[in-house]
């Protein structure tokens, strides 16, 4: 696969909504999967070059925007990581909050 384009920035008003939420409310899941101490590899998932940015938690979505979905930023980058092209990758950016979040109070990223 080729490398697609330079890394995006994530804009507050593009993102994964829910996602904080989930990370805020659930009774038992609070794990930031960006997050240092965790110590897995990030990636960017917003958007870059030609493709997609994921904008729901699920894997396939019917807009195709999900995690896994053809030619998402995501897909890309999981392809790159589980086939030993990690170098490949393009990169996370921590964002602020999306209007969703922000309306519900949610803090994201470097607020947590």
């Amino acid at each position: 696969m080729p490398v697609r384009g330079a890394p995006s920035t994530r804009c507050s008003e593009s993102g994964d909504g829910w996602a904080a939420t989930g990370r805020e409310r659930s009774a038992d899941h609070h794990q930031d999967p960006t997050a240092q101490d965790l110590g897995a590899a990030t990636f960017g998932a917003d958007s870059s070059g030609d493709l997609k940015g994921v904008t729901d938690l699920g894997v396939h979505t019917s807009g195709g925007t999900g995690y896994l979905d053809r030619n998402t930023e995501s897909l890309w980058n999981v392809g790159y990581a589980t086939t030993r092209h990690g170098d490949k990758m393009t990169a996370y950016h921590p964002a602020g909050p999306t209007p969703f979040e922000a309306g519900l109070g949610i803090a994201v990223g470097a607020d947590l």
